[in-house]
């Protein structure tokens, strides 16, 4: 996802459709859209939007990429029966994860 489907030089997943992937196709629940699979948010970094998709597991699971910054950031979690399990990835990724990007 990050390098648009290419992998050590080669063309795994074609780049169109991976940009079609994490395009909005529709809107979804609160801030996000929803793409192929992929929920797309953003985050604030630095005074600058940052845009990133997510993979989404069970129990707080998530797979952020952040295209704009070269960044995956991954949280395993096992919140499954916590009503935390949506709040605990995102607060991972801003307070922790970007907080330690420089500009």
């Amino acid at each position: 996802m990050l390098n648009h489907g290419a992998w050590d030089g080669r063309q795994i997943v074609s780049a169109a459709w991976i940009d079609a992937s994490i395009t909005p196709q529709i809107q979804g629940s609160q801030l996000y859209f929803y793409g192929y699979q992929w929920w797309l948010g953003r985050s604030l970094v630095n005074l600058r939007q940052v845009d990133w998709a997510v993979g989404y597991g069970l129990g707080g699971q998530r797979l952020f990429v952040l295209p704009q910054l070269d960044m995956v950031v991954l949280v395993m979690a096992g919140l499954y029966r916590s009503d935390m399990q949506g709040w605990v990835p995102l607060q991972v990724l801003n307070r922790y994860a970007l907080a330690a990007v420089r500009p």
